[in-house]
């Protein structure tokens, strides 16, 4: 039948209406099961690639519990499966949580018999699926892959077998496909290429600073914990003081023997060994690393250990890249580093286009591999809005080094007070070892003659962001500066540089300004104007808020990375398509 491609449509419509029709007493008996059995929608919807790669939301019945235990890793539960309900597993066993997707190939996105469509970020299915013609067909309920190995298929035989598809596509070979499905599921082998909705795994997330891990990935945690999965956290600070504040989020806490600021080599390869001694020793699924000493030797021991999903984050390029001499030996070092690390990786996330610009145009990451998130995130049910103060301070929130644009605050804020006395300048940080630190005495002597006021570090910005009328970061370079949307989601205006990743957080003469890197004049010059335009400097932080909403909720980034690791699937069932 030549004209079967064109009918093809047409007939799964026919097919899917009549289908409706023969099976809603079915259909409408299973979603009254799913509520009476659990709280929750009865449906969950998952992005997937169709026709032409245009993407779309697949349609199943919810197999999980949404009310299931979120204050325990799925391994401590008495059965490993706990999180699927009883009618979910019945479902998932007989594939009748499937039916749903009739509604998709009804509105014209599936047919009845094609590739199973692509998870959105299947990027090396797709790319595979391209060389057939396989991406340009309606994708199908089941297909020829399906019936001849799903699960067990590698990617490309999975691909060859939906090219032979296309080649072989015909009435006849359709009728073959659908009825060795429909015996496949009555023998209780289902019709899918894999599940949805993920079983429990095991991450290790790799740090080369502990409080970092505790405070700035509590988040990113806390979603793999509510998705049913087990979080390993390692990083070279003492059991003895932080095994215990991770337990208490039920994150198992291991140590690494990491020197994140050292250049003894000798200790970098003891880095290496320590690293790959834990991982052998815990076994993890998959592998998420960030911070520069972590992401270079636990990328690599990974895959010295077989773990094969490993997954790297940049948060900045740091001094090395953005400060150092392009032909020193540092740079030329870490970039070797990097390349051999990003090779063992999936993916790499990246907080800002200008440091994945850097690495791919220096030929160390594989464009591919990029994946651009909008920095940590920010969690606006523990940061909110608060009223701003009725006189001027300003605030800055960072270690103190001089890539955050420490001294260039000072000498600011010195030029500001000869001019307003009554303004206040803040700054909250810990003093670091980093090749760029600033000495405790050289801060004190602006403490002294009234130019600022330390007020040490914290592990609580909150009560400083409320008091404070301008958030300001003259920083040099960043991924994504947190302390930034920390700032923006309290409602405060922002001043800060026309940097690499600083730039990503204001909207110039919106919901702040953008400065100049290491230019005084103009940071005390906007400092001034906040002071003199406070209706105008009111109407900024609205914006900053608004613009923290949209862009940087922590939930919208951590949804990103989990499902671009594939541990979000039961989290995805219940997002809605705008």
């Amino acid at each position: 039948m030549k004209n079967y491609p064109v009918i093809k449509p047409v007939l799964d419509c026919i097919l899917a209406l009549m289908g409706i029709c023969i099976l809603w007493p079915l259909l409408l008996l299973i979603a009254v099961l799913i509520k009476l059995e659990s709280q929750g929608p009865v449906f969950f919807k998952q992005k997937r690639v169709g026709k032409n790669k245009r993407e779309f939301y697949i349609l199943k019945f919810r197999t999980m519990r949404t009310d299931a235990p979120q204050d325990m890793p799925t391994h401590m539960l008495e059965n490993s499966e706990a999180f699927i309900t009883k009618m979910g597993g019945i479902l998932r066993k007989t594939s009748l949580d499937e039916l749903p997707q009739i509604i998709n190939i009804l509105v014209g996105e599936m047919s009845i018999v094609g590739p199973r469509p692509a998870l959105w970020n299947q990027y090396d299915l797709i790319a595979e699926r391209d060389g057939y013609g396989a991406n340009d067909i309606y994708p199908g309920l089941t297909g020829w892959a399906q019936i001849n190995g799903r699960d067990e298929l590698t990617i490309d035989v999975k691909a060859r077998y939906d090219g032979e598809y296309v080649e072989k596509m015909s009435f006849g070979f359709d009728v073959e496909i659908f009825f060795k499905t429909l015996f496949g599921v009555l023998q209780g082998r289902g019709v899918q290429e894999g599940r949805a909705e993920q079983d429990s795994m095991k991450i290790m997330i790799l740090s080369s600073y502990a409080p970092t891990l505790f405070f700035f990935r509590e988040d990113m945690m806390t979603a793999m914990l509510g998705n049913g999965h087990e979080v390993v956290a390692a990083a070279p600070e003492g059991v003895e003081e932080w095994t215990e504040r991770f337990a208490q989020q039920n994150i198992h806490y291991v140590q690494i023997d990491v020197d994140r600021t050292g250049k003894n080599p000798f200790k970098d390869i003891g880095a290496f060994f320590s690293i790959l001694h834990k991982i052998i020793q815990e076994k993890p699924d998959k592998i998420f690393a960030y911070q520069a000493k972590t992401v270079v030797y636990g990328c690599i021991a990974a895959k010295f250990a077989g773990v094969s999903e490993v997954y790297a984050m940049i948060g900045g390029l740091g001094s090395v890249f953005r400060n150092g001499n392009k032909k020193s030996l540092a740079k030329s070092i870490l970039k070797i580093e990097y390349k051999a690390a990003f090779k063992c990786c999936k993916k790499v996330f990246f907080h800002n286009p200008d440091d994945s610009k850097v690495m791919t145009d220096l030929e160390i990451i594989d464009e591919n591999k990029v994946v651009l998130i909008n920095g940590s995130g920010v969690n606006l049910l523990k940061f909110t809005p608060k009223a701003m103060p009725l006189k001027p301070v300003f605030l800055l929130v960072g270690r103190i080094i001089r890539d955050k644009g420490i001294i260039e605050y000072l000498a600011a804020a010195k030029i500001v007070k000869d001019n307003y006395p009554e303004a206040r300048f803040q700054l909250v940080g810990y003093f670091d070892t980093n090749p760029t630190a600033i000495k405790e005495e050289e801060i004190q002597g602006y403490v002294d003659e009234g130019t600022i006021e330390y007020l040490g570090p914290t592990d609580d910005v909150r009560p400083y962001l409320e008091k404070c009328s301008v958030y300001v970061l003259p920083s040099y370079h960043e991924g994504t500066p947190k302390s930034v949307l920390e700032a923006m989601a309290t409602g405060r205006p922002i001043i800060t540089t026309d940097a690499p990743g600083c730039r990503e957080t204001v909207i110039d003469g919106v919901n702040g300004f953008l400065v100049p890197v290491k230019n005084v004049g103009i940071l005390a010059e906007k400092m001034i104007w906040m002071i003199e335009h406070q209706g105008e400097s009111e109407k900024m932080a609205q914006a900053s808020l608004r613009l923290c909403q949209e862009k940087f909720d922590v939930n919208k980034v951590n949804e990103v990375i989990l499902t671009t690791m594939g541990l979000t699937e039961s989290n995805v069932s219940i997002v809605e398509v705008d």
